[in-house]
């Protein structure tokens, strides 16, 4: 999918003649500097559990599961500065990565009370530097850093955070659809590309997050909803519906209970994307939805010393919020 985001953005970063009106085209100045925060919050809510132990369905009332309300929060800060333009075309792209930051806190009830654990996501390219410097023979932009950054970790990063994939082929009119490209929930589920974020214990979360990505499948619709003025700056404004549905496995980490597990997901997302037509730049994107996602796990469960195969399926309620904000830097 990465593959396809710089081949469908390629023509947007083809600058366009700055517009008279809030009309949807990428046209930022050589030497703009923009500032950009992602954030994503998801919480997700234990609403049903299903358990087979020896193929036999043991009854609900007897499964001992706590209540589980899971919260997941990802940040990511950076500065874009488009360096260089030739021949209309943005050919060096600096990005400076602050504050990257993620945490997961799970809250548990139980008849004997509750507890709560937490963990913290990390990045390595906190606070370090990347150049984007635009290749004609490759036909796409090689990256570089001087601050120690592995290749196969630059290798993975996604050099175009403009939201172009959201962007129409052509000039719409107030009302007028159009379908944005699959590639454009990278945006959502992989800010940056794959920023190496882990946890400090070991998991799969983070090859699940990947094949989500990779598997992802829906209906992505757009539609030109007018124009706003936000402090003083004409704003395209579009409206974006989402209905996404994906998948992916791994390993079930808990122990006495290995085994592969297997998880479903989807989503509807609703919001709306400002575009900055003076600037030729997107000022902002605010999605937020509901879904669920399941969990089937089976294997092999330490029973009294013995193995039994197990089947297990937990669903949760999902709410997402995601929120994208670029502002020119002071």
């Amino acid at each position: 999918m990465k593959a396809s985001i710089l081949v469908a953005a390629g023509a947007g970063l083809i600058l366009a003649s700055p517009p008279e009106h809030a009309e949807l085209a990428f046209h930022p100045k050589p030497g703009l500097v923009l500032e950009k925060t992602y954030e994503q919050e998801a919480t997700l809510e234990l609403k049903e559990i299903r358990f087979k132990l020896g193929g036999e369905d043991v009854p609900r009332d007897s499964i001992q599961a706590p209540g589980i309300a899971l919260t997941r929060t990802l940040e990511v800060e950076s500065t874009d500065t488009y360096a260089a333009v030739e021949g209309g075309r943005v050919t060096k792209l600096v990005r400076r990565f602050g504050e990257l930051s993620g945490r997961e806190v799970g809250r548990f009830t139980t008849p004997q009370g509750e507890s709560e654990s937490a963990r913290e996501r990390t990045s390595p390219m906190a606070a370090k530097t990347v150049s984007f410097t635009w290749d004609a023979g490759e036909s796409r932009k090689v990256p570089s850093s001087e601050d120690g950054v592995a290749q196969a970790l630059l290798d993975e990063l996604e050099p175009e955070l403009d939201l172009l994939l959201f962007l129409p082929d052509s000039e719409v009119e107030e009302g007028e659809s159009w379908e944005v490209d699959a590639g454009a929930l990278r945006y959502l589920l992989a800010w940056g590309g794959d920023l190496g974020w882990r946890f400090e214990e070991a998991t799969d979360s983070g090859d699940l997050d990947r094949q989500f990505l990779e598997n992802a499948t829906g209906e992505l619709r757009a539609k030109s909803a007018g124009e706003r003025e936000v402090e003083g700056a004409p704003c395209g404004v579009v409206a974006v519906v989402f209905e996404i549905a994906s998948s992916g496995e791994g390993q079930n980490l808990s122990p006495g209970m290995e085994g592969v597990q297997q998880a479903t997901f989807e989503i509807e997302l609703e919001g709306e994307l400002l575009w900055d037509a003076k600037a030729g730049v997107f000022r902002s994107l605010a999605l937020e939805g509901d879904g669920k996602v399941v969990f089937a796990n089976e294997g092999e469960a330490d029973v009294n010393g013995q193995k039994v195969a197990y089947e297990q399926e937990r669903e949760f309620a999902v709410h997402a919020r995601f929120a994208i904000e670029a502002r020119p830097h002071e």
